[in-house]
């Protein structure tokens, strides 16, 4: 399964102000680095289960690293078949 970085979303896994957090979406994971790009981020999330994976967002995405988040996919992913060479 293929999934581009935009098709990733940043949920907080911790409660914000008087928005608790959402346990029941996503997979939890800890920010590790982010890098900006002007008009968007680059988000880097290692998940609980190891993979690091990148999400972008339109200009800042509100967290830093160390906090702990939940990555949720928005949109469908691409199954590729054959092997990458």
């Amino acid at each position: 399964m293929v999934l581009r970085p935009e098709q990733l979303v940043l949920v907080a896994d911790r409660a914000v102000g008087d928005v608790p957090a959402d346990h029941h979406r996503g997979t939890r994971g800890v920010v590790e680095a982010i890098s900006y790009h002007g008009h968007d981020s680059l988000t880097s999330v290692r998940l609980d289960d190891g993979p690091i994976v990148a999400v972008r967002a339109a200009g800042g995405s509100g967290v830093a690293p160390g906090d702990a988040v939940r990555v949720v996919v928005t949109g469908g992913g691409r199954l590729l078949s054959d092997p990458v060479v």
